[in-house]
């Protein structure tokens, strides 16, 4: 069984590298969607993981045998063929991302120098709010999401006026302080993810989609070096026991060190490829379906989702991400002490019932790109849906490992932060109507990618 688990991992890495570079190279569909990152982590979480777990007689997590491999690669097979097929040849999610979200704030210079400084409000409302139930939550969700914002709506500006140092100072600031709060947060390693992919995102979108191939491979290059780079190096400075006062010398302290923890330990970045997604997995399907059967939640992500916005001071028993509970009912916990593991999306299906629910996520989550990636294919010099793909980049990236629920409550939590910050700005600035026009509606016609953008007209005043 370990080596059926060996060779699924070899086939998904084929064939997600594949939908992802083929039909770009083919130059047929966009390279940076969310689709695309999504399949790029799963080629990482759900492929190489697979092909590290069944080559190893050793695990930490604990025990399964043949029959919880089988399970788990049935549920495997479910939701990655449901996922595919959804995404490719469904015509709902583009029929109604073709009609929906069109209207947005018009993103004039002063509107989006407003837009700026409210993300600047919301960041320092979730710096300096006190940890007062619900306002606090609000202010996290808002605030978190805002740095990131902030940087697209920065690099939209400059990519008007390239040639403005104003324009590129304002863009240099504000990735410093969406770096600073990232690095500085709990979960700064995803946060300042989102901060370093923001920047080839927003260019690819707003220049380089439009360019010929031989230009835009080594400045992508460059920009996925850079990426890994960075989180690498904070990953390793992370592992280091830091005591800070404060914030900012917390993130101070980081950049300062990660450098040497590159030079010093840079011969274990293959540890951080990979990783314990399907051994954590594993472990799900075997908790689930051998010793508390019962335990299992049909729809958990969905109840957890509508339970996040309600403080747990207010209700105790307010569901735990698996990546939680998990390792406190392995009894990992009581022996090493707290951690939180990616169970990956199959472990999730099966602690909600098994091979049945993934195939529902995956009709979901193929629904779910397909739509976004038209929305984003339709508002391609939208700063406000670049926002969105940017700030979700690092949470859209890590899906596939988990935490699936709490992954879709922060994409969800997003996506409500650039709606809101549009709204806001359309009510004094206007609005813009994006995607009108003739973009291709049938499977057959071929991607609008590397076409010419759409002519939009804004509402009359």
């Amino acid at each position: 069984m370990r080596g059926l688990l060996v060779a699924f991992g070899i086939i998904f890495m084929i064939v997600g590298t594949a939908a992802v570079l083929v039909p770009w190279l083919r130059r047929k569909r966009d390279l940076m969607t969310s689709w695309n990152l999504f399949l790029l982590g799963a080629v990482n979480f759900a492929g190489l993981s697979a092909i590290q777990t069944g080559s190893t007689q050793w695990h930490r997590y604990g025990s399964f045998d043949g029959g919880d491999i089988l399970r788990y690669l049935v549920g495997s097979i479910c939701f990655w063929v449901t996922v595919f097929l959804v995404y490719y040849l469904a015509k709902f999610p583009r029929q109604i991302g073709a009609s929906r979200l069109r209207k947005w704030a018009n993103p004039s210079t002063p509107a989006v120098l407003f837009a700026i400084g409210l993300c600047a409000l919301m960041t320092l409302g979730n710096v300096y709010v006190p940890q007062v139930q619900f306002l606090g939550q609000i202010a996290g969700t808002f605030g978190g999401n805002a740095p990131m914002i902030m940087l697209a709506l920065a690099l939209f500006l400059w990519h008007r006026r390239r040639w403005n140092p104003f324009w590129l100072a304002g863009v240099v600031l504000a990735f410093i302080w969406a770096g600073y709060l990232g690095i500085s947060a709990g979960s700064g390693r995803r946060n300042f993810m989102s901060a370093i992919c923001t920047v080839p995102l927003c260019f690819y979108w707003l220049s380089w989609r439009y360019k010929s191939l031989g230009r835009v491979v080594v400045p992508m290059l460059l920009g996925a070096a850079m990426v890994g780079v960075g989180v690498i190096g904070l990953s390793l400075a992370r592992s280091v026991n830091i005591r800070a006062s404060g914030r900012f010398e917390l993130a101070t302290t980081k950049v300062i060190i990660a450098p040497t923890q590159l030079m010093e330990h840079g011969s274990k970045w293959a540890s951080f490829l990979g990783g314990d997604a399907t051994e954590a997995g594993l472990t799900a399907v075997n908790l689930y379906t051998k010793w508390k059967p019962r335990e299992q939640v049909p729809f958990f992500t969905l109840y957890y989702i509508l339970a996040q916005p309600i403080p747990r001071a207010w209700w105790p028993e307010k569901p735990r991400a698996l990546g939680e509970t998990l390792p406190l009912d392995t009894g990992w916990v009581s022996k090493y002490g707290p951690v939180s593991w990616g169970a990956s999306i199959v472990g999730h299906c099966y602690q909600e019932g098994g091979w049945y629910m993934a195939i529902f996520y995956g009709l979901l989550f193929g629904a779910a790109f397909r739509f976004f990636d038209e929305i984003l294919v339709r508002n391609a010099s939208n700063p406000f849906v670049l926002g969105i793909l940017g700030t979700a980049s690092s949470h859209i990236v890590g899906l596939s490992r988990g935490d699936m629920s709490l992954f879709c409550s922060l994409i969800l939590g997003i996506c409500l932060t650039c709606l809101l910050l549009s709204f806001v700005t359309r009510m004094i600035f206007g609005t813009k109507v994006y995607g009108e026009g003739s973009l291709p509606q049938s499977e057959q016609e071929p991607s609008p990618a590397f076409a010419e953008p759409v002519a939009v007209q804004p509402l009359a005043a």
